[in-house]
């Protein structure tokens, strides 16, 4: 804690499909003062990722979704570049494009209130960094349309896919999603680093993030 800083943290160690140690240090809401303990639960950010890539590979083996296909095979209404760029390489991080939170007009500062075809704007029509397959490139926007390609071929909202087939199945009752932190004495408060000490970081939807970065956990789950 002294040395990250952070206000509080999480630890779980599992050995051998068991849990040998989990305890929780600092505290989860510095205003109200209440203490990290193994359920608090926190935004997992890009870990989210991972279970984006599950899903897509459970609807491949449904044969509904083909790593092979182009993105606009079950997106239609994207534009190119993207549309041509297929999903394994959406999964592998080797799409070329651009990385929406990295981009000078993204708003950064306060992402809130963007629908899912204001967001595909900011990136879905820029030139690739590089032709797809070629390199690997880390990108929320490759995972961010992978969960549009989700909705799509399973019918259900992604966060609705997911607790179905991911989270419910590996009986992870502490997992969800939180689209804004509500308050709730279970749930880590956001931080940032200030002048003098820590003051409240920037409030932001999860919708945002979305596939890319929506996932709220706990270090047990």
């Amino acid at each position: 804690l002294k040395d990250g800083p952070f206000p509080g943290i999480s630890v779980a160690i599992e050995q051998y499909g068991e849990v040998v140690y989990s305890k929780g240090f600092g505290f989860a809401d510095l205003e109200r003062r209440v203490p990290v303990t193994p359920s608090i639960r926190f935004p997992i950010g890009s870990i989210t990722k991972s279970f984006t890539c599950l899903s897509v590979m459970q609807l491949v083996n449904k044969g509904v979704v083909d790593l092979d296909a182009p993105a606009g095979a079950y997106l239609p209404a994207l534009p190119e570049p993207s549309r041509s760029v297929k999903v394994r390489n959406l999964l592998n991080h080797t799409s070329g494009i651009p990385n929406y939170t990295e981009l000078p007009a993204f708003p950064m500062d306060k992402p809130v209130a963007l629908t899912r075809d204001q967001m595909l704007l900011y990136f879905t029509a820029m030139p690739l960094q590089f032709p797809s397959g070629t390199r690997f490139s880390y990108t929320n926007s490759g995972t961010y349309l992978l969960g549009l390609i989700i909705e799509k071929r399973s019918g259900e909202s992604y966060d609705a896919y997911v607790t179905n087939h991911v989270l419910k199945p590996f009986g992870m009752s502490r997992t969800g999603f939180d689209a804004r932190d509500d308050g709730a004495a279970d749930r880590a408060r956001g931080y940032q680093l200030a002048k003098d000490g820590f003051e409240p970081s920037t409030a932001y939807d999860f919708e945002i993030p979305f596939s890319a970065g929506a996932i709220v956990s706990t270090s047990g789950d």
